[in-house]
């Protein structure tokens, strides 16, 4: 999650939630994909705690929020409802992925590899930063 003043792009806060997975299991791919580990997620939170954490740190009841796609809008949305836990966002939400396309002027949404080089960032550099974040390094 990152709190993002979206007048002038800086990052205002930011926390990665573990939340432990209850019907499933980390594979061998998402362990490649994301680096995350069934060890890892097992020492995460509970969903209803991540989704307290979002409503009381971040706030997100009185804010927008944005995502590449719509897919984390709806399984947040079908989550919530498959756990009884209270939905933690506004309903004003950016597709990100939708509006990349009109902006730019594209006659189709795009992935986000490709969004990115549209932008001109690198996937593994904002990969690296991705991964420092989630897990800085202490000295």
């Amino acid at each position: 999650m990152c709190l993002l003043d979206a007048a002038n792009g800086e990052r205002l806060d930011s926390e990665s939630i573990l939340v432990q997975p209850t019907q499933s299991s980390v594979s061998p791919f998402c362990t490649q994909l994301t680096s995350l580990t069934q060890e890892q997620v097992e020492q995460g939170t509970s969903f209803e705690d991540a989704c307290s954490v979002l409503r009381t740190r971040f706030k997100t009841k009185e804010r927008m929020w944005a995502s590449y796609g719509d897919y984390d809008r709806a399984i947040f949305e079908h989550q919530c409802k498959l756990q009884e836990v209270k939905y933690p966002f506004s309903a004003g939400h950016i597709n990100v992925k939708t509006l990349l396309a009109a902006v730019y002027g594209l006659k189709h949404e795009t992935g986000l590899s490709k969004a990115l080089n549209l932008l001109g960032v690198s996937c593994w550099s904002l990969w690296a930063r991705v991964s420092e974040h989630r897990f800085p390094r202490r000295e």
